[in-house]
Order: structure tokens, then sequence, then C-alpha cells
């Protein structure tokens, strides 16, 4: 096993992972920079419409038309140890398939 931390992982001065607050996660991910998110910033949420087990599911509209409807997916972090769960990468890339006018990639 590499002793280097991960891309994109807080560390502390030893180079040993570290366990963040609930807050300091949140806040991590509201400020890391995600490429393919971008277009998430065109919305604007509406309401929450639904939540599993990795995520919340918001119903959103476009800022600058105030017309068009999209639902936007928020990964949650709250039990993760070891960084984003597999499983949200899985339903991540099965999404990126998606083409259609309403799924922002």
């Amino acid at each position: 096993m590499s002793s280097r931390p991960r891309e994109g992982r807080p560390d502390d001065q030893h180079g040993s992972q570290k366990h963040l607050t609930l807050a300091e996660k949140q806040k991590y991910i509201e400020n890391y920079d995600f490429k393919y998110c971008d277009e998430s910033s065109k919305y604007e949420k509406v309401a929450k419409i639904g939540q599993g087990t990795f995520g919340e599911v918001f119903k959103a509209r476009e800022k600058k038309t105030n017309k068009k409807f999209v639902a936007m997916k928020k990964v949650l972090m709250d039990h993760e140890k070891e960084g984003f769960p597999i499983t949200a990468l899985r339903e991540i890339r099965i999404l990126q398939l998606l083409k259609h006018e309403n799924v922002v990639n």
C-alpha cells in the first residue's frame, strides 16, 4: 500500500488521513471542484423530492429562464470512512450514459 495520500482528500501534517466531522465533510464537498458538475450551478433547488441510501434528489429550476426543470442528485457522504462510495461511482457512470435534456451531466 502506498504511503501517498489519496488525491483530493484532506490530510494532516503527518501524511495520514484526517477524520472529518460531518460539517467539515460538507464544507469540503461544497468547496471541491467537481469538473463534471459545473452545470449544476445553473439550477436552483426548488424542493426535495426523494432520498435514498447514497443521496438526496431535488427538483431544480434553471436560473436563467425560470422555466426548465430538472432532477438533481446530491451524494451523501455522512457514513463514509473510506472516501466516495463505490456504489455511488457506479451509479454516476450509468447516469452519464443517459442522454436526455433533463439529465445534467
